[in-house]
């Protein structure tokens, strides 16, 4: 009987200490140890970093959309200039100017479009 006790002794222990180990784990994320919940404290302050975050998302989702309605404005007043310069313009050749205003709504075009993909 004696020779069963060692093993199974041996084994408890070792089960002991690795549910220790993982319990005392300093790399381990918050809460790891105590069934997947955090201590009280952390959940706290888990839950108000997430509150946080999310704020400062919609503040920079607000922000976005403020800037594609300014550049949206802005593309549709030199589209409008645009062709007003390229009606008055001769038949056989574009102005200066006109080359430079395409130039620069073809910039905030693509500005734009980066916007609204999110980048």
């Amino acid at each position: 009987m004696r020779s069963y006790r060692s093993p199974l002794l041996t084994t408890v222990l070792l089960a002991t200490l690795a549910a220790w180990a993982q319990q005392t784990d300093p790399g381990a994320p918050p809460g790891a140890g105590t069934g997947g919940r955090a201590p009280f404290g952390e959940r706290e302050q888990t839950t108000v970093s997430a509150q946080m975050q999310e704020q400062m998302a919609d503040r920079r989702n607000s922000e976005r959309q403020k800037q594609l309605v300014a550049d949206t404005e802005k593309l549709y007043q030199l589209a409008s200039e645009l062709r007003a310069e390229v009606a008055r313009s001769n038949k056989e050749q574009l102005s200066v100017p006109v080359v430079k205003r395409s130039e620069e709504i073809e910039k905030l075009a693509r500005a734009v479009k980066e916007r609204m993909r999110g980048y």
